[in-house]
């Protein structure tokens, strides 16, 4: 590569044309520099959640924390969109509130999805049930 595209401003386009033979791709060694990147988890809903344990067998908590006192909405559905629990429940701020899921989203194995909703945002994170 030339010493002039090694800026902050260089871009490379891969273009992918598949044979009659084959539709694989591989890139090996590919490597634009040894710095490390990561790009930071923004939350940009001011609370953060987690279902404990996940994967579940036949109980399993959300924990949430937050810097308002404030009512959660929690709706959980299956793949297809259908309901299997909704709820309400006060949380406060400074701690991490625990909010039990109800039992009967244990009764058929698969993955939910746990939908949050406080001061009008929205996060969603995926259940599995053993």
């Amino acid at each position: 590569m030339p010493q002039a595209a090694l800026t902050n401003s260089t871009f490379f386009k891969l273009r992918y044309k598949p044979g009659d033979l084959s539709n694989n791709v591989y890139l090996d060694n590919f490597e634009i520099n040894s710095t490390p990147v990561s790009v930071k988890n923004v939350n940009a809903t001011g609370f953060e959640f987690e279902i404990v344990p996940n994967p579940a067998n036949n109980f399993a908590n959300i924990q949430i924390n937050t810097a308002s006192t404030n009512q959660v909405h929690v709706l959980i559905t299956n793949l297809m969109g259908a309901k299997v629990a909704a709820f309400t429940q006060k949380v406060n701020s400074g701690s991490i509130n625990t909010l039990e899921i109800p039992a009967d989203v244990f009764t058929q194995k698969g993955i939910y999805f746990v939908n949050i909703e406080m001061d009008g945002k929205k996060a969603t994170k995926k259940m599995v049930i053993q």
